[in-house]
């Protein structure tokens, strides 16, 4: 019995992990991507997340802020190159931690 409970465990946590990034995917999709390119590899008007050092050392509050409240301003990091600055996103907290998840798993591909 323990057996075919530590099983529906592992899979409940299997499939439910699956759906989080699949979510977190198709979240990135519909709203990174447009800018930031399929896969997170950078466009002419935004940067890539692919092994994005900002997102390699920042903390996932950091990480959140720049999500959601954009990066306009003197906040912009690479102003001469993207003019237009990132627009805020309104995104749930766990919509935002999805992100913040799919983001780090882009590092180091």
């Amino acid at each position: 019995m323990k057996r075919i409970m530590a099983g529906a465990v592992l899979m409940a946590v299997f499939f439910s992990t699956s759906a989080f990034a699949q979510d977190a995917e198709a979240l990135y999709k519909s709203r990174c991507q447009p800018c930031h390119g399929p896969g997170g590899k950078g466009t002419g008007i935004a940067p890539a997340l692919v092994n994005n050092l900002y997102i390699q050392s920042a903390t996932d509050q950091d990480i959140a802020d720049s999500i959601l409240k954009g990066r306009q301003g003197a906040d912009r990091k690479f102003a001469a190159k993207y003019p237009a600055g990132m627009p805020p996103q309104k995104l749930s907290d766990a919509e935002a931690q999805s992100m913040i998840t799919y983001l780090k798993s882009l590092q180091g591909k």
